[in-house]
Parts: C-alpha cells; structure tokens; sequence
C-alpha cells in the first residue's frame, strides 16, 4: 500500500511540474510567436514587438513600433488566453489593441499608403486573428491628402467571432476637420468570404 502511495504522489508531482513548465515557459513564448506571426499576417510586416510583460494567461505588449522610422505604433497589446485551450487550439480569449496609430499618405494614383502596413486596406484581415474576441480602441488614422489636406479618423471596433472565422462587429468613427466633420457606427458581419455591413 505504502508502495502505491509514493508511485501515485510521485506522480501527480511529475504531473505538477509539467504544468508548471508548459504554462510558465512553454505558453508564454508560444504566445509570442502567435502574436509576431499574427502581426506578420496582418500586414505588419515591419512590427517590432518588445519584450512582453506576461502573467497567468495574459501577455501585454507596450509601445510597438509598427514601421522602421516609428511612424505607425500600438500604445498597448493584450492578449488573454486559456492556457489549455491556446495549447491544444492555439486560440486567443481576447485580442486587444489601444492605441493603434496609422500615419499615411494619399499616393498619385488616389490609393492610400499607410506606414508600415504591406497590405491593402481590407476589413477581412480581421478574420486571421484566432480570437473569441477582438477590440481596437482609442485608434485613430492620420492621412495627408492633396485636395483635403490633413484628415484625422478616430475609431473604436469591438469584434466577437462566431463559427467559420467570421465576426460580428460594431464600429464607430469621427473625424473633425476645417472644412467637414463626420461621425458615425458601423455594425455587421466579416466572414473570410463575405464582408456585409
């Protein structure tokens, strides 16, 4: 009997211990790449991630450089994730971003150029992100146009997926200008497939 009970506590130790490793070492950097990676798919090809403040499920990013001359930044990151679920689904609980600051241009040929984003401006890149929920807020665009001149667009979205990557999302925007000001919400669905607002 007492032989059964040190193999069983040695056991649940063993076990401990491998908890202990996975969540503390393994998950953490895991993470990390997930986010580098998702930051690449996003179009943040020049993202520059420093080192992360982590905690039990959590890992914060502050003050990412989004471009090489620091023109584009994130004030904050946060990713929360459930250590079992992130280990066997590589998903996040939640994903969000405050302060995400684009700097960009009206080029020649009328199309827009943010600093440090390679991608064309589509609302489907929010479907790459492998997150229960996504929030973007205290955001804003800053673009140079040759007819309107300096146009400032501060927004919020709150997302949350439903089956086959798709989220539901709600949005709101301004924009105050010399010669117009704007406002408004946006509410719908991004699908891989579909964008329907």
């Amino acid at each position: 009997m007492r032989k059964i009970l040190i193999i069983f506590t040695t056991l649940i130790a063993l076990i401990a211990v491998f908890l202990v490793g996975v969540t503390q070492f393994y998950l953490p950097a895991h993470v990390q790449a997930k986010a580098q990676q998702i930051m690449q798919d996003l179009g943040f090809a020049e993202a520059m991630l420093p080192a992360p403040q982590t905690g039990f499920g959590t890992i914060t990013y502050r003050n990412i450089s989004l471009d090489a001359d620091q023109i584009s930044t994130i004030k904050e990151l946060r990713l929360t994730y459930d250590p079992v679920n992130f280990l066997f689904l590589g998903r996040f609980r939640a994903f969000e971003i405050t302060g995400l600051y684009l700097t960009g241009e009206q080029m020649p040929d009328n199309m827009i150029a943010l600093s440090g984003w390679t991608y064309p401006v589509s609302p489907k890149a929010l479907t790459l992100i492998p997150a229960r929920t996504v929030t973007i807020t205290d955001s804003r665009v800053s673009l140079l146009t040759e007819n309107l001149g300096g146009i400032n667009i501060r927004y919020d979205v709150q997302a949350r997926q439903r089956a086959n990557h798709a989220y539901d999302f709600q949005a709101r925007f301004s924009s105050e200008q010399k010669y117009f000001s704007l406002s408004g919400t946006a509410s719908g669905f991004i699908s891989p497939d579909l964008w329907d607002t």
